[in-house]
């Protein structure tokens, strides 16, 4: 293989300045929206893709038609970081998931047997205008604005820092999968970094409902995690939580922990924004609100009245606003749930109607990771046990999803592969959490 010295690799901590790169139906975005893909009214819509797997697409697409050794991808990705080189297959895998659905004539990421990978569809460079206007909440409809501000190193080792903003990175790209959810950039969040200012006054200059703070501590192999939500409204705190781990696998831990503080983050900002909501009586005929509502009440311990509430919620916000996708969603995994507890009172309807409701949710964005989940399920629960694989394995960016490869690892189960879905449990990061987080 090609040894990566100071010469070759120059210039790959910072990747070129053009911004924006085109390619079949995609759309690759440095600076913006990340990936998206044109749908079927024109309209570019954003694909949920891990933040590795994007910085791996950008490294291809930025040399695209040359070979870029593994050595010059890692480097550009990982920095000095130490990682296995299975990490960067794993990143290959979820992008070719996400980049070759539909393809006839073989994968645009072309594999150089031991040395690397070319991509090698069409490409078009598109330079962005000079003055950029840096988006805010304001300037896109409403959705729950949050703002994940960079989290502090307080350890001794200054080296820590890359573990603190790849935690920061990571929870601001997987949290932005969440439709309900618009995510302050990280080129503006890491603005704020050492900067003295209130989450009011964010929430004031960047239209943000809530911010989200946290810092990480070391001692060797040591590490604790501390992760806070501030209403930017009022600026009281909302929810806090403390995450311990030992270990020496980096890579593998960073998955660990932001499972962990993704799941309960997610959980924690639909209950914050439903206890608002209701003390708004203007928010009462809303869809978006309401089916966040529903989602604040999904997300409370299983009992039948809980989907219930949920599912009621749901359609009122279908009711007012049909085209919404998330009641869509919700619905869908409401039924799905019940056809799993036991509370549905006919399985043929309810699973019609569910089916229906991702098929129109899959016409607008196709990599809908809570829609695909919900289809997988679906799919095992009719018996359909191979298309239920299918489904799941297209979960984009799975290796960093903890709900996607239960699922998997359980379709697995049901196919008679109990060890592939041990293995999948195992060798995946975040992995500890499959016995930590129920249905």
């Amino acid at each position: 293989m090609e040894r990566l010295t100071a010469e070759n690799a120059q210039g790959w901590d910072v990747l070129a300045t053009t911004n924006i790169f085109l390619f079949e139906e995609f759309r690759l975005d440095r600076q913006g929206e990340g990936l998206s893909r044109r749908n079927q009214r024109g309209v570019f819509v954003p694909v949920s893709i891990g933040l590795r797997a994007l910085d791996v697409l950008r490294v291809l697409v930025e040399r695209s038609g040359e070979l870029v050794t593994k050595e010059q991808i890692m480097m550009a990705v990982w920095g000095r970081t130490v990682v296995e080189n299975a990490n960067l297959t794993v990143q290959i895998s979820a992008l070719r998931r996400v980049l070759d659905q539909g393809r006839t004539e073989g994968s645009c990421i072309q594999t150089v047997a031991a040395r690397g990978y070319r991509f090698v569809a069409p490409m078009t460079r598109v330079e962005r205008p000079a003055q950029v206007p840096v988006a805010s909440a304001a300037s896109v409809p409403h959705r729950l604005a949050v703002i994940i501000l960079p989290f502090a190193n307080l350890s001794d080792d200054s080296a820590r820092g890359y573990f603190a903003d790849g935690i920061t990175d990571d929870l601001t790209t997987d949290l932005s999968w969440n439709p309900e959810f618009f995510v302050i950039s990280r080129s503006t969040a890491f603005a704020y970094r050492g900067k003295s200012v209130d989450a009011k006054q964010m929430g004031r200059e960047l239209g943000v409902d809530y911010v989200v703070e946290g810092s990480l501590r070391a001692s060797g192999s040591h590490l604790q995690v501390n992760v806070q939500l501030i209403d930017a409204q009022g600026g009281a705190h909302v929810w806090a939580d403390r995450f311990e781990t030992d270990g020496c696998d980096m890579a593998a831990i960073e998955g660990e922990i932001t499972g962990r503080l993704l799941w309960d983050l997610r959980r924690n900002l639909f209950a914050a924004a439903s206890r608002r909501a209701a003390r708004d009586s203007r928010s009462d005929g809303d869809a978006k609100t309401i089916a966040m509502r529903g989602w604040s009440a999904f997300h409370r311990p299983r009992s039948a009245a809980n989907m219930q509430e949920a599912l009621q919620l749901w359609e009122r916000a279908l009711d007012i606003d049909p085209e919404l996708m998330s009641p869509k969603i919700g619905i869908a995994l409401g039924l799905v749930s019940n056809f799993w507890y036991g509370w549905t009172h006919s399985f043929q309807q309810d699973e019609a109607r569910a089916e229906q409701l991702l098929l129109e949710v899959f016409a607008v964005d196709p990599s809908d990771i809570t829609a695909r989940i919900a289809m997988g399920i679906l799919r095992r629960l009719q018996g359909r046990l191979d298309e239920s694989k299918i489904e799941l394995e297209s979960v984009p960016s799975l290796e960093r999803n903890v709900a996607g490869l239960r699922q998997l690892g359980a379709t697995l189960v049901y196919l008679g592969q109990p060890e592939a879905a041990i293995r999948l449990w195992k060798d995946r990061p975040g992995s500890a959490l499959m016995t930590q987080i129920s249905d």
